[in-house]
């Protein structure tokens, strides 16, 4: 089939949507079956042409959209098969991706075991090293950068006048947006390399495009996997100490994910965005950057869902307070760094207590009293440094209202006597 679709190919005012889209799909269906053998087999072979001639497929495919008229049973079933086919390739090249990354690390973890050898830079995600099987890997992303083109090709005439036969089985718009947006995830985690400053523009630009099409299309799902490939940016910049580096991508992911409507609301995101903007904060913090830092984490104690915060205080009545906040240290350590972006020398901002951003309003006094007390603990640490008094006198006159002789003489005892 491919040999009399290659002289149409060639031929561009012959060439209909038709035989374009066929001729894409046996060339990317080919490049699957080569990637995955690649990986199964554990052996490298040059694949540049055929890389080549899909990227000249997916190039007359666009090209061809100028002459589409009207769907019919054939175009239909050409466009529905081109779909599959780019969904099958990105799969393809994301496990190629993963297989030569493992490759890197474990020749990179051999190296750094072996006596007098000298130790690995930085990155983890450097390709310097296996060249045969990271040879290719720029080839590939731009022919994934060719279907990502060739996919809102795909959507403005999937938005045109339907043919009015029978029906076939299609993508929806929505699966459509979702292959866009996942590819435009896997090209931006192909380029990025930590050690080379130029290759965050490109990353930051593919993930913004990305975000564009969502934005216009109306794909709130897409913001999730957008948000994660920001993240794990920061995180690995984090990693390292690039603090400063690492606010845009932490901050562009805290954002994309407040625009999940569909789960921002659920307890799983509402504990995702409050670690990833306890990170943001604490970027900000090493970076001297006081306020925004406070920001953050005050963002990060109004997101924490209430289901964590009652597995701090269940016990409040057959517990040491102590005792709760080893088992639970996630949210008087997340107090603590709040407190300690807030009381500083260049800070002239009025003061909140963590306890009234966190939302407590299911608690009941006994459990309440549990987080005055990390908030009041983490001050005594603080007091070293800063004038805390105040703020820590306000508290335990809080915690006295609660602590009454009858109910709780031996927590109220602590505070009468210390």
């Amino acid at each position: 089939m491919i040999r009399p679709l290659r002289s149409l190919v060639s031929d561009s005012s012959d060439c209909t949507y038709y035989h374009a889209a066929y001729a894409a799909t046996a060339k990317l269906s080919l490049g699957s079956v080569q990637l995955d053998k690649f990986v199964s087999g554990n052996t490298y072979a040059d694949m540049s042409t055929t890389l080549n001639e899909i990227g000249r497929c997916l190039s007359v495919v666009q090209s061809a959209e100028e002459s589409y008229k009207q769907s019919n049973e054939f175009t239909e079933q050409a466009l529905n098969s081109l779909l599959k086919s780019i969904d099958m390739f990105r799969h393809s090249c994301a496990r190629y991706y993963d297989f030569t990354e493992r490759k890197l690390k474990k020749k990179q973890g051999s190296n750094t075991s072996t006596p007098n050898s000298t130790p690995s830079g930085r990155s983890s995600l450097s390709r310097t090293d296996d060249k045969d099987w990271s040879s290719c890997i720029s080839s590939i992303v731009s022919v994934l950068q060719r279907t990502s083109e060739v996919l809102p090709s795909a959507m403005r005439i999937m938005k045109k006048k339907p043919w009015r036969g029978k029906q076939k089985q299609t993508a929806s718009l929505n699966e459509v947006m979702s292959a866009f947006v996942e590819t435009m995830v896997l090209i931006s985690r192909m380029r990025f390399d930590i050690d080379e400053e130029d290759t965050y523009d490109h990353v930051y630009e593919d993930l913004s495009t990305a975000e564009d099409m969502c934005v216009f299309n109306g794909f709130s799902n897409g913001y999730r996997w957008i948000s994660n490939a920001y993240y794990k940016v920061g995180v690995a910049m984090y990693n390292i100490e690039m603090y400063a580096q690492a606010v845009y991508p932490m901050r562009k992911a805290c954002a994309l994910l407040e625009k999940d409507d569909t789960r921002a609301t659920t307890d799983t995101v509402k504990l995702q965005l409050c670690k990833r903007y306890e990170v943001l904060g604490t970027c900000c913090q090493k970076d001297k950057r006081f306020e925004d830092a406070m920001k953050a984490f005050k963002l990060s104690l109004k997101r924490l869902p209430s289901s964590s915060i009652e597995n701090l205080v269940k016990e409040a009545n057959s517990l040491a307070i102590y005792t709760l906040m080893e088992k639970q240290p996630i949210i008087p350590k997340l107090i603590e760094r709040y407190l300690r972006a807030t009381f500083t020398d260049e800070s002239d901002l009025e003061i909140s207590f963590a306890s009234e951003i966190m939302d407590l309003h299911q608690l009941d006094s006994a459990q309440k009293c549990v987080v005055y007390e990390c908030e009041l603990r983490a001050m005594y640490m603080l007091s070293a440094s800063f004038d805390c008094s105040k703020h820590q006198s306000a508290i335990i006159n809080t915690l006295l209202r609660h602590y009454t002789a009858e109910t709780y003489p031996i927590r109220r005892a602590r505070f009468v006597y210390t």
